[in-house]
């Protein structure tokens, strides 16, 4: 496995300890703020993978923030193997806006990568992700979910490919330990994150889990367990 060089960040708001908390930014807006990119890192207390989660490349779709961030509550201390990094919202003006798509293009996220700097701002936005974050790790969880409108039965996607890639892809897919498992070939569409990773040789799943358990951010609770890194 070749070394990563780890995602930088250009604000960072925390460092304490083994964390790092901040944001890759994308563009200006004219109030002076920022199209970015949240991001939390973690250094393991060992050498190892850099493992990525993201959440909100459709910004409904919260199920993944909030399994982060409880993620990075529980192990800021880094007692695992690796490199975590938890995008938290990879749509950032939809999350803020509790839409799917962003307000500024009204494009989908998730059909545009590898991304282009030289169009819209979405794709810009899936451009510097993948550059910047998706090629600088060895694994993803890219969670999906049924956003503000649709109840889903949890099931994970996994890269379809029966070389290497593909069969570690599958195999992250069991270990998540839902009864769906979903092999993500034939789409009949282009650009999602995941499988634009697979040509980079990066093994990545899609888990699309369902909100609507016990009250939570927006009145309603998730459950994901955190596994430990090994």
């Amino acid at each position: 496995m070749n070394k990563k060089t780890l995602p930088e960040l250009d604000r960072i708001v925390k460092q304490e300890g083994n964390l790092t908390q901040g944001f890759i930014d994308v563009a200006g807006k004219p109030d002076g703020s920022h199209v970015s990119i949240p991001v939390v890192m973690i250094k393991g207390e060992q050498e190892g993978p850099v493992f990525l989660a993201d959440a909100c490349n459709h910004g409904d779709e919260y199920e993944g923030t909030e399994a982060i961030i409880r993620f990075a509550q529980n192990y800021s201390g880094g007692s695992f193997r690796g490199t975590f990094v938890g995008v938290l919202a990879v749509n950032f003006d939809a999350f803020v806006a509790n839409t799917r798509v962003s307000t500024i293009d009204h494009a989908n996220m998730n059909r545009l990568y590898p991304g282009n700097p030289d169009l819209f701002i979405s794709n810009r936005v899936a451009h510097v992700y993948m550059e910047r974050i998706i090629k600088n790790v060895d694994y993803i969880i890219s969670f999906h979910g049924g956003g503000v409108e649709l109840h889903l039965d949890p099931i994970v996607g996994y890269q379809p490919s029966d070389d290497p890639v593909g069969t570690m892809s599958r195999k992250m897919a069991e270990a998540f330990g839902v009864t769906l498992l979903w092999r993500m070939q034939n789409l009949p569409f282009d650009g999602v994150s995941t499988i634009e990773a697979a040509k980079f040789g990066i093994p990545g799943i899609i888990p699309e889990m369902d909100p609507i358990v016990e009250g939570s951010m927006t009145g309603r609770r998730m459950s994901i367990p955190a596994t430990r890194a090994s």
